[in-house]
């Protein structure tokens, strides 16, 4: 059984597994008063409520703010990758034989590499900007409070953003192939340039929300409240509750597009969209049952009219 699922690749794989992990204990939280399961489930504010009878062992948490260690990571992890690429195509050095297999049993492996390598390159420059400018929000604009995540889910979203360039590398000509390879702007066509000023101009959106749930947390002299909670108005969050969940899934499905030849990287979208789907809904959840009577009754948990 396992080889035949590895035989769709590590990433396709370990991605598939932990969206419907989610889905699963996402489900059965709302189903169920079991409390471990809303332990490995919660976190931030959604998890503060809970008793302290009840909780994981202390050392099962870290602070919530480290989610910036993501975005550190995946910065890292594509710079490191970007650089793998210039020196082959500086002709510093070649893939072995090898490290080709591995990379080739992080996808499907009957797939035949199809990603160019102006594509593939960049594909790579738009995620490290995507994860510089999340880095910056997490560590300058977002006000974090003593919440704490648990460590499946730091360990799981380290894992993505680890498996975020690679999901790209292992399907590029060039490093799992003896192509010889070079950038050219002329190898990006029209659909890719359309797709790459959209997710720039999601990000942008992205991050004047962050900004707005930044500004909701200070007072009007400009004191940091790190334990207050209220409601943002204006923009997408007259729509939904979470605009920040929602515009992240549009990012990864217009990188999609992008990559459209890319099989590996359908499946980062797949984990994105079941991870996003399940804390924005139990988010939009807190939201009726803190502010009941005041939180507007049309919005929705994260898609516009829909969800």
């Amino acid at each position: 059984m396992l080889e035949f699922l590895l035989a769709y690749g590590w990433i396709p794989v370990l991605l598939t597994g932990a969206g419907l992990f989610i889905l699963l204990i996402c489900t059965a939280n709302q189903f169920t008063s079991f409390q471990l399961i809303r332990n490995v489930f919660l976190y931030g504010k959604l998890n503060e409520q809970e008793s302290t009878t009840t909780r994981l062992p202390r050392w099962f948490y870290v602070p919530k703010k480290w989610f910036s260690h993501f975005y550190i990571v995946s910065i890292v992890c594509i710079a490191f990758w970007l650089l793998f690429m210039q020196g082959i195509s500086d002709r510093f050095f070649k893939t072995e034989t090898r490290a080709v297999l591995k990379l080739r049993s992080l996808t499907w492996e009957h797939r035949v590499p199809s990603v160019s390598w102006s594509t593939a390159q960049f594909a790579l420059w738009l995620l490290f900007i995507h994860s510089l400018r999340r880095a910056y929000e997490t560590l300058y604009v977002s006000v974090f409070s003593s919440g704490q995540m648990n460590l499946l889910h730091y360990l799981t979203g380290l894992g993505h953003y680890f498996l975020l360039p690679l999901s790209i590398i292992c399907e590029t000509k060039g490093v799992v192939t003896n192509d010889y390879v070079h950038f050219s702007f002329g190898d990006i066509s029209g659909e890719q340039w359309g797709a790459a000023i959209i997710f720039l101009m999601l990000n942008l959106a992205q991050h004047q929300v962050a900004r707005q749930m930044g500004d909701l947390r200070k007072s009007l002299s400009g004191t940091v409240r790190h334990y207050s909670y209220g409601v943002c108005y204006g923009g997408l969050f007259d729509l939904v509750s979470s605009p920040h969940f929602f515009l992240e899934i549009l990012i990864y499905v217009t990188m999609t597009g992008f990559l459209w030849q890319c099989f590996a990287f359908k499946f980062v979208l797949l984990f994105v969209v079941l991870n996003q789907m399940c804390v924005g809904f139990v988010t939009h959840q807190w939201y009726l049952s803190t502010f009941p009577g005041k939180y507007p009754k049309e919005r929705k948990a994260i898609i516009p009219w829909i969800f």
